[in-house]
Parts: C-alpha cells; structure tokens; sequence
C-alpha cells in the first residue's frame, strides 16, 4: 500500500526514498522533522508522519537513550557516595559513628575545613610578625 499525500505544500510525496525505500503509511501522533536532502525538495518546517518501522527505531534508540542514562546516574551516584565514605574516614571524630547521613558528613567537613583555614590563618600571621621583627 502506497501512502498518497495530496496537499501540494507538504514535503511528501508518492515517489520513493533515495535507497528504494517507501513511505509507509503514517501513524497518528508520531512525526520528525522532514530532512529535505534525503527527499530531495524545497526546505520545509512541516513534520511528516513516521511510518510503523520508523517508529519501532525510534522507540528502540529512545530506550537505548534512557537505559544509557540510567546507567550514567547509577554511576554517578556510585562515585558520590565513595568521596562521602572516604571524607567520613578522613573526617576526625565520624569513622566511629554508626549511621551518618549524607549532610551531617558534609556539614562536619566544612566546620573541619573552616576550622584548619583559621589555624593556617592564625600560623601566616604569627609567623609575618616574627619574620618583620627579625
């Protein structure tokens, strides 16, 4: 069965794909951009209809797009949670304690953090002070 598209204004037409490949009849509520090069008309901004094979890629590449991102949050997740184990480890006073959440551990990291830039603070000024008497 041909599909046959009878408004002179679409990007359509009757006449087959470069590659031998038909149109397939269109299905409701799916469509892509037309590609002018491959139908070989004037440029466009109407959608054609895509056709049941067109489809069927288009799902499988979709599914392949969220099972990929998917995996790449797994991922992701994974690597945040080793930085957050190991800054527990590093961290004095947490590796002893049972059960910690993710912001207790971020929030004793940055007081720890606070507190060492005040030593070093404290250390560059004393040591300015003798250095200048010298």
């Amino acid at each position: 069965m041909s599909y046959q598209n009878n408004n002179p204004r679409s990007t359509l037409s009757a006449s087959p794909i470069p590659g031998g490949a038909h149109l397939s009849p269109p299905i409701q509520g799916y469509s892509i951009p037309v590609d002018p090069a491959t139908l070989g008309h004037s440029y466009s901004r109407r959608k054609r209809q895509l056709s049941i094979p067109e489809i069927e890629e288009y799902e499988n590449r979709e599914e392949k797009r969220r099972k990929s991102h998917s995996e790449m949050e797994r991922e992701r997740r994974r690597k945040t949670n080793l930085i957050i184990e190991e800054l527990r480890d590093i961290i004095p006073g947490l590796k002893e304690q049972k059960n910690l959440h993710k912001l207790h551990i971020f929030e004793a990291t940055l007081a720890f953090v606070k507190e060492h830039i005040k030593e070093c603070n404290t250390t560059v000024r004393v040591e300015a002070y003798y250095n200048s008497a010298v």
